[in-house]
């Protein structure tokens, strides 16, 4: 399992990206017209108080609930900024962690993440953060308070989506890579937070999994697409993964080119801006230059902060 040539990896980027825009950008305008009454009765994401501290993005990888991530949390003296991905929420809160803010973008219907007697319970806890894009039924499920951004969906020339977004609403654009995890560190950046830990943010699976049996790849999360774009060809839908060696958790996992490009972006941005960030996710495919690893207990010992 390796990406063979730079041709097919940008052949196969080129693909995904292309199905990406063309299906979903009818449901993203869908969605902020359904969106756009809230939208203007709610707050800027620039209006969060900014404050220098320390803070913890939680993503919903494997590794969180693999290495109990979540309780150790709870257990903890922490006192800085906690982010959660929406798809993870209700589980921090059945683990006694509230966070401080919770972030969805996706276009699709998510109110399941927020679907919960728990949520409701500690929505007046949390701040929501919300794509202008996100699906209004999972905007409308949380009962807490609102903020939104608009997502950098193509550029910002002055005919584009992203800028008619921008003057319709004049909320701020923000910058994810695609993924809710990334955005959650944006997010974290602008608020001033520093350092900033990494949970659950693995960017691919386990190679092996929990039971030491080898994963296979139609259990990953994007096998339907690579399969569809290749016409169910296994020598080409298997050119879509490879094999990594994680050289600080001594760990093996497999990630994709959806991953792939999530972690290029992410690392090209970790560099630029000069955040301290530390992977302590304990697996996955997150390394290289400007990202720290460690340990999530002893990230958790080194900045208690209460």
């Amino acid at each position: 399992m390796d990406f063979t040539s730079k041709e097919l990896v940008d052949k196969n980027i080129e693909l995904l990206n292309n199905m990406t825009t063309h299906h979903l950008l009818p449901q993203w305008v869908s969605n902020f017209k359904a969106n756009l009454a809230v939208i203007e009765s709610s707050k800027d994401l620039m209006e969060i108080e900014k404050k220098k501290e320390p803070s913890i993005v939680i993503g919903a990888g494997p590794s969180l609930k693999r290495f109990k991530h979540l309780n150790a949390l709870h257990k903890s003296k922490f006192n800085g900024t906690v982010f959660a991905v929406d798809k993870i929420l209700i589980d921090c809160l059945k683990e006694g962690v509230v966070p401080d803010f919770v972030v969805s973008m996706d276009g699709d219907d998510l109110s399941s993440f927020f679907d919960s007697p728990l949520v409701d319970k500690y929505a007046s806890k949390i701040k929501a953060i919300f794509s202008v894009t996100s699906n209004p039924n999972t905007v409308n499920r949380f009962k807490g308070e609102k903020y939104f951004f608009i997502p950098l969906i193509d550029s910002l020339e002055p005919l584009s989506v992203t800028n008619v977004l921008k003057l319709m609403t004049g909320k701020s654009i923000l910058r994810g890579a695609g993924n809710v995890g990334t955005s959650c560190w944006f997010i974290s950046v602008f608020l001033l937070k520093d350092p900033i830990a990494l949970i659950g943010m693995d960017f691919g699976w386990n190679l092996y999994k929990e039971d030491g049996s080898v994963l296979n790849l139609n259990e990953t999360d994007y096998f339907s697409k690579y399969a569809a774009m290749h016409g169910n060809d296994v020598n080409k839908i298997a050119s879509c993964y490879r094999r990594v060696f994680h050289p600080f958790f001594k760990t093996e996992a497999i990630t994709d080119f959806v991953f792939q490009t999530y972690w290029d972006a992410f690392l090209s941005w970790v560099k630029a801006v000069g955040v301290k960030t530390i992977n302590c996710s304990e697996g996955g495919v997150i390394f290289g230059e400007g990202i720290d690893c460690m340990y999530f207990k002893d990230f958790l010992s080194t900045f208690d902060v209460k």
